[in-house]
């Protein structure tokens, strides 16, 4: 490579250069906490916290006015929620489906939860601002008993092969960083009104299967499948976390989106990353979003349950349970 500055001189540029950059970022650790809660976790704590990806974390559903409190109760979100299901395809919904064509539905209350995604860029590509630790995310939540990914249960995009790209700084919405660049995804989750208003777990499940065979089906087997379908977000459940290190123009962020390179040697002191800038001499651009550098995937377990007066928990823990990273 021979190479001149503007003004036609040599600027001693080594006939061969070796450019090593684009390094992955890390996710350090996944929390699971009900939505009250804060995060205490150290962000300068290293990559793949092994304690953080061996803990399962716990939160219950419980009943009661006021609703009980605590670190391990999940936060109710909707008194009058729904959940909607066919019985014939197995599709389940947290939101009214736009077509209802076959779609029945039971009263729930929705609880919520909040997944808390810790990661950070590679230290030889430090982030200046720390809401640039990590540029955006794929994630997933699943559940042993949706282990499809049927439900979408809310925060971002639920589908490991689709990005969630920020944001807001708004702890109102749906997905929203603080002020360390933690990103923040509210969770939800359906109980069935007849199963969580009960004293014990007999109980529990005696009223909600009685109210299905006689308020809807008079079918045993109906029974069973729409049992079945409304209580999959229960048990044990994992989140599967992939960090990125670049972001979208049009869906999030048009400040630091493209990689500009000039016609000159010298770089012009007017550059960046802006998405629709033409810098003076600039010679192309690359969306970043097109190269972006990505982590391993992170593995998070969690167990959701009804905790009942009685002491009683729905469905059974069955002890800790370890879902791998994916094939």
């Amino acid at each position: 490579m021979r190479s001149v500055d503007e003004h036609g001189r040599r600027d001693g540029t080594p006939d061969s250069l070796k450019f090593v950059g684009n390094y992955p970022p890390c996710v350090q650790c996944v929390e699971v906490t009900n939505q009250t809660e804060q995060s205490f976790y150290d962000e300068a704590n290293a990559c793949w916290d092994t304690d953080c990806a061996t803990t399962q974390d716990t939160l219950y559903a419980a009943w009661g006015f006021p609703p009980p409190q605590g670190s391990e109760y999940a936060t109710i979100v909707d008194f009058g929620g729904k959940i909607y299901y066919k019985l014939d395809t197995g599709d389940v919904w947290l939101t009214r489906p736009l077509q209802i064509t076959g779609v029945d539905s039971v009263t729930a209350i929705h609880f919520g939860y909040k997944l808390w995604l810790h990661g950070k860029d590679h230290p030889l590509e430090p982030p200046v601002d720390p809401e640039d630790r990590v540029m955006s995310w794929r994630y997933q939540v699943d559940y042993e008993n949706d282990p499809d990914n049927i439900i979408k249960d809310g925060g971002g995009i639920d589908n490991i092969r689709s990005p969630t790209y920020r944001f807001s700084t708004n702890p109102n919405d749906p997905v929203y960083i603080d002020d360390n660049g933690v990103w923040i995804l509210k969770i939800r989750f359906g109980v069935p009104f007849q199963l969580l208003a009960a004293d014990s777990l007999a109980l529990g499940v005696n009223a909600y299967r009685q109210y299905l065979f006689e308020e809807l089906y008079q079918d045993w087997d109906a029974v069973d499948e729409a049992f079945r379908l409304t209580t999959m977000q229960l048990g044990n459940g994992w989140t599967t976390v992939i960090a990125r290190d670049a972001t979208d123009c049009i869906l999030a962020r048009s400040d630091k989106g493209k990689y500009h390179y000039f016609t000159h040697v010298r770089v012009p002191p007017d550059h960046g990353r802006q998405c629709f800038d033409d810098y003076p001499g600039e010679k192309a651009q690359l969306a970043l979003n097109d190269f972006a550098a990505e982590s391993e995937e992170f593995v998070k377990n969690f167990f959701l349950g009804i905790l009942y007066p009685s002491g009683e928990i729905y469905p059974p823990p069955t002890g800790f349970w370890r879902r791998v990273a994916r094939d």
